[in-house]
């Protein structure tokens, strides 16, 4: 996979090729499968339904995995047209707020009790109630839309729009869907 979960896949890779017993694939079988993974809310990219936006869904909760995903939108789209960002205080609220620089941002806040949405934000940014999240709002926001936030919030996106969460990889080596 890209982004930051590469190097997940290749610790866990290196790791079966240890284990006792077990044969080494052949090298295009591992490497067809490797490239078919999907895990959603990873960078993952995803169409609103009935409309021509493209979301790319990524779980960044700081500023590194904020820079990431916004790399990857920018090298798949070019540039991004806006991002819905769900943040709670104990994450790395400021660090995201440094990446996501001038981009048009609307915050969500989540109504689960033991999450707290206190910290300031810029005062250019939109911030809404998790209900108002809907494909029709999604689609007003333009056609390369960045989701990123925590697993709830990105799992309550996915979901918004239908988004595939089943399928982690195949091993009949699919291509990756783009």
């Amino acid at each position: 996979p890209a982004g930051l979960g590469r190097a997940g896949a290749e610790l866990g890779v290196a790791a079966a090729r240890r284990l006792p017993g077990v044969a080494e694939p052949p090298g295009g079988t591992l490497r067809d499968v490797m490239s078919s993974v999907v895990l959603p809310g990873r960078s993952s990219r995803h169409d609103v339904p009935g409309s021509a936006t493209r979301l790319l869904v990524d779980s960044a909760i700081d500023r590194t995995g904020v820079a990431a995903a916004l790399a990857a939108a920018r090298d798949a789209w070019g540039t991004v047209d806006h991002a819905v960002v769900c943040l709670p205080d104990h994450k790395d609220v400021d660090g995201a707020v440094a990446e996501l620089g001038a981009l048009p941002v609307t915050f969500v806040r989540l109504p689960l009790p033991h999450l707290r949405f206190t910290r300031p934000l810029p005062p250019g940014w939109d911030v809404v109630d998790a209900d108002a999240i809907t494909p029709e709002s999604l689609a007003t926001l333009g056609h390369r839309v960045v989701v990123l936030g925590t697993v709830y919030f990105t799992g309550r996106v996915l979901d918004v729009v239908g988004a595939d969460t089943e399928r982690l990889f195949v091993t009949s080596a699919a291509p990756r869907p783009s």
